[in-house]
């Protein structure tokens, strides 16, 4: 019953942070929209109970910037892999394991910095890093 309890929780966080993740700006752009859409259907009926049907909803709408948008985000990934989890959770009969989540977060995050080790990382022409760079300059000298 506890574990169960602790599912429900955490699937409350999973559609806090995914209705977080779908204001960020690149759900502004062009062909973002329908995922974005999707993606809110599947939280809303997860906020009312941990189902298969919602997770599956939730996976397949953040899967679907990834494959086709362009969406490098590694939370978007994390994401994906959580609500993946979360549906095989759902179907089967056996104990919740949250610990699971470590662990994908742990993978996730890893092979991110992996990425990040190649030597193209700081090109300016190919690179994320000079994207978020850009953002983080503007923000920053919006406070003077």
């Amino acid at each position: 019953m506890r574990q169960r309890l602790e599912f429900c929780f955490w699937t409350r966080a999973f559609v806090l942070g995914s209705l977080i993740h779908l204001t960020l700006p690149d759900y502004e752009q062009p062909g973002w929209l329908m995922p974005r859409i999707i993606h809110v259907v599947g939280c809303y009926l997860l906020w009312k109970r941990p189902t298969f049907l919602g997770f599956l909803i939730c996976t397949m709408a953040s899967l679907w910037p990834l494959l086709m948008l362009r969406d490098v985000l590694t939370q978007s990934m994390l994401l994906t892999w959580m609500g993946a989890w979360g549906a095989i959770v759902t179907i089967r009969r056996t104990p919740v394991q949250l610990n699971v989540i470590r662990y994908l977060t742990a993978g996730t995050y890893f092979l991110a910095a992996l990425h990040k080790l190649n030597d193209n990382f700081f090109e300016p022409d190919i690179s994320c890093a000079n994207h978020a760079l850009k953002g983080v300059a503007a923000h920053w000298s919006q406070l003077d």
